[in-house]
């Protein structure tokens, strides 16, 4: 999303052009950062794929939506409530942990104690990650990990869960996305140890 990209999109006079060269950035510019934050670009993505089918032949609507898009991408979770969380660091575990326990609300439409209760629940995991990522080679350690995703498992998920056995059911799975994020923002947290 440099300047260059954005200062070459007014070489084309033809918006329908224009369009298909802002989607084709639009798109590598998710797939590249989605490991990052993967509940956040699951949403642009949702946005673009609405943005191409609500306006699939007004190309002029169609690129200023895109350009919308655009600007929100460069921006990320900036524009967001975060809660008092680092917006690179800690948000994106929020957002996992919300779409993983809540996948039909947002952040703002669960209720304050559900909300406070992820809050602390990002925060606490982060600390044991952070923890754990102090020791020599973790991420070359397969033990470690495995010890690591255990005690989120146990420690943070059953225990926090318990009556919600589609959690439950999932625990392992969430454990593993949980510390998937933690490998792809691993530079980003040792930054904050």
């Amino acid at each position: 999303m440099s300047k260059d990209f954005t200062k070459n999109l007014n070489r084309y006079k033809s918006p329908k052009l224009k369009a298909k060269e802002l989607e084709a950035g639009i798109r590598e510019y998710i797939k590249t950062h989605y490991e990052e934050d993967p509940e956040l670009f699951e949403r642009f993505s949702d946005l673009l794929k609405k943005i191409i089918q609500e306006y699939e032949n007004n190309w002029e609507l169609q690129v200023k939506e895109m350009e919308n898009l655009l600007n929100q991408l460069k921006k990320g979770r900036e524009l967001e409530e975060t809660y008092g969380l680092n917006p690179k660091t800690e948000m994106p575990f929020l957002g996992l942990l919300r779409k993983e326990i809540y996948p039909e609300s947002s952040l703002k439409d669960l209720s304050e104690k559900e909300r406070a209760k992820l809050i602390q629940l990002t925060k606490d995991i982060l600390e044991l990650i952070k923890r754990e990522m102090e020791l020599p080679d973790f991420w070359e350690n397969i033990t470690a990990q495995k010890r690591l995703k255990s005690a989120i498992v146990m420690q943070y998920i059953i225990k926090e869960f318990k009556d919600r056995p589609e959690i439950i059911k999932n625990r392992n799975a969430i454990a593993q996305k949980i510390l998937e994020l933690a490998y792809h923002l691993k530079d980003r947290l040792k930054d904050e140890i």
